[in-house]
C-alpha cells in the first residue's frame, strides 16, 4: 500500500493499493477531506490483503485490511515458473519460463547410483540427469546435471547466458526400492540470469 497526495491543511492524504493491474484508491471510513485515515495510515508501505467492494472502477470501499508476508503475494501468472524461483520438473515433461522465453525439458536419468536410505555404502553415489534448454527461437542445447553430496558445482551449468541449478532429485532410493522407475523422478531446478 502507498500514499498518494501527502495532504495539506485542506486535503488529507490518499491511500492506494498497488496491484499488478493498477493502483486502486482505498476508502475505509467516512472522514473529512483534511483528516488522515488512521486505520489505513498504519498500513503505509506494507504488503496488505484488502477485502471490500468496488465503489467505482478505481476505488475500493474497504471492509477489512491486514498485513501479509511478501512470499504470500499472489502472482497473476502463478502457475508458471519464473526466473530466480525453484520449480518442480517431472520426468519427460518440460516447463516454459515466460519471463525468459525459455523451455526446460527433463529428458533422461542417465545414472542413479545414490546410496539407498537404510543401507551402508562405500560412497554416497550420484544421480546424473539429462536436460535441454530451448529458446523461443528454436535453438536448443542439451546438457547434464549431477546431484552428488558435497559437489554443488556438478549440479549447475551455464546455458545461453543463464545459470541452471539442480536443487534436488526425488525420490531418493531406499532399501526397498533401490532403483525407482524413471517415470517417478522429479527435479527441483532453478534458472537465473547471469549478471
Amino acid at each position: 500500500m502507498k500514499h498518494g497526495r501527502v495532504g495539506s491543511r485542506s486535503e488529507g492524504p490518499d491511500y492506494y493499493l498497488q496491484t499488478y493491474r493498477m493502483d486502486y484508491l482505498l476508502r475505509y471510513q467516512d472522514r473529512q477531506p483534511w483528516q488522515p485515515d488512521y486505520q489505513l495510515e498504519f498500513y503505509g508501505r506494507r504488503m496488505v490483503e484488502v477485502e471490500g467492494t468496488l465503489a467505482d472502477r478505481q476505488t475500493i470501499k474497504v471492509a477489512s485490511i491486514h498485513e501479509i508476508l511478501s512470499p504470500m503475494i499472489p502472482r497473476p501468472d502463478a502457475l508458471g515458473p519464473h526466473l530466480g524461483e525453484p520449480f518442480t520438473l517431472k520426468y519427460g515433461q518440460s516447463a516454459h519460463l515466460d519471463d525468459a522465453k525459455l523451455k526446460l525439458a527433463f529428458l533422461s536419468v542417465d545414472q542413479d547410483s545414490r546410496c539407498p536410505i537404510g543401507v551402508t555404502c562405500v560412497w554416497e553415489g550420484q544421480c546424473i540427469v539429462g536436460l535441454s534448454l530451448t529458446k523461443d527461437s528454436g535453438e536448443t542445447e542439451k546438457f547434464t546435471l549431477t546431484a552428488r553430496a558435497g559437489h554443488p558445482e556438478l549440479a549447475a551449468a551455464e546455458v545461453f547466458g543463464y545459470h541452471v541449478e539442480l536443487h534436488s532429485v526425488a525420490p531418493a532410493p531406499t532399501k526397498d526400492l533401490p532403483h525407482p522407475g524413471h517415470e517417478q523422478y522429479q527435479l527441483s531446478v532453478e534458472i537465473s540470469a547471469i549478471a
